[in-house]
């Protein structure tokens, strides 16, 4: 095998690859908007020995009364708590989603680990400061590994400093009960839209809309390929390369969400799969293009064959039913249009053929192999 075609075949292969991740999606994406939508979950008060009108009352007097100053400037010379607030807010929707169905997981994701750091930043020495933005560093990245804030909260707890051991007695009084209901009624709607981050940034996906905006206008909540920023990924030997590659095309799709706000990831999937639906055949992983390409190549095969038929020396009759057979074969083929094709019936035509030519044995004397064709 030539470098060349190795390499062609190298490159084959990671497209079906890429077309199967896509297909699977597409599978796990349907099953999930197909099913329960709804998960029952009683949800608990939101603080515990305090009413909701007090709990809220003194997270906005701690976002007001902590400073740059009093986080010990831990987060930037003038980034006060409010600020801090607003940046979380931001990356959290970024990460989770902004849309309603979202929002309650998204605040009390962020109010959470803001209410944590004003505790923690009320007890700490100077020489700690560093440990807060550590243990904040530490919570959103837990958040975007796992989406999950029981998890995130679980890591921080675990840690070393000024954190450790002490997470769920400076998260008082929000109740954690009502944390981690929220986070069961949200999961499955993140786990969704993490699906849809993947199918978004697939780079056929991507190749396959650049070609659908000249047939359908997207809606301005779509985020366009163009938008999406590639970073450099680099790794050790082409498996690590690989699985750097797609965690970071995730991790680019993201971003780009988090720097245009207006965009929608639900809009863009869809947009991205009715692209990606136009041009392959998500059952077979075949580009609906080459389909209708080898069906008009056999349409045309048929048709010259079934005109050969009367310059092959077999009795007009013979020829008659060859030449009837293989017309309405290629008449069948031509009907067919490639969004409701029809795998069965497509194995029926293809049935029919075999018995024409001779290829079953049963078949009696008007085939193909057992007739004296001069000129076949």
């Amino acid at each position: 095998m030539t470098v060349s075609n190795k390499y062609l075949r190298q490159l084959e292969q990671e497209r079906s690859q890429d077309l199967a991740t896509l297909s699977q999606l597409s599978r796990d994406l349907d099953a999930h908007l197909k099913g329960k939508q709804v998960v029952k979950t009683k949800v608990p008060a939101k603080y515990v020995g305090v009413t909701k009108a007090q709990g809220d009352a003194q997270y906005q007097t701690n976002l007001t009364r902590f400073g740059a100053k009093n986080l010990g400037r831990a987060f930037g010379v003038n980034m006060s708590l409010m600020e801090l607030h607003n940046d979380t807010r931001a990356e959290l929707e970024a990460m989770l989603g902004s849309g309603a169905a979202l929002r309650n997981y998204v605040d009390i994701c962020t109010e959470v680990i803001i209410h944590i750091i004003a505790q923690a930043a009320a007890r700490m020495t100077a020489a700690q400061s560093s440990e807060l933005k550590g243990g904040y560093d530490l919570y959103m990245k837990q958040m975007r590994a796992t989406s999950k804030v029981s998890e995130a909260l679980k890591a921080l707890n675990s840690s070393s400093g000024l954190f450790q051991s002490r997470v769920f007695n400076y998260l008082a009084p929000i109740n954690r009960s009502y944390v981690e209901a929220l986070q069961a009624i949200n999961l499955s709607k993140i786990e969704a839209r993490g699906d849809m981050i993947k199918f978004i940034a697939n780079a056929d996906a991507q190749l396959a809309v650049s070609r659908y905006i000249a047939k359908k206008r997207p809606s301005d909540d779509v985020l366009l390929p163009g938008s999406i920023v590639p970073t450099a990924v680099k790794g050790v030997g082409r498996a690590a390369l690989s699985m750097g590659l797609s965690a970071q095309q995730d991790r680019d799709v993201v971003s780009a969400f988090a720097a245009n706000p207006s965009k929608d990831v639900v809009a863009t999937y869809n947009y991205y799969r009715a692209a990606i639906d136009s041009e392959y055949d998500m059952g077979t992983g075949i580009r609906k293009g080459d389909i209708e390409a080898s069906l008009k190549a056999a349409q045309i095969a048929l048709n010259d064959a079934a005109s050969a038929m009367r310059v092959t020396g077999i009795s007009s009759a013979e020829a008659r039913v060859f030449e009837d057979g293989f017309r309405k074969i290629a008449k069948t083929l031509g009907s067919y249009k490639v969004s409701d094709l029809d795998e069965e019936e497509l194995a029926l035509n293809l049935a029919d053929l075999f018995d024409l030519i001779g290829a079953y044995t049963d078949i009696g004397s008007s085939n193909l192999s057992q007739c004296n064709i001069n000129n076949a």
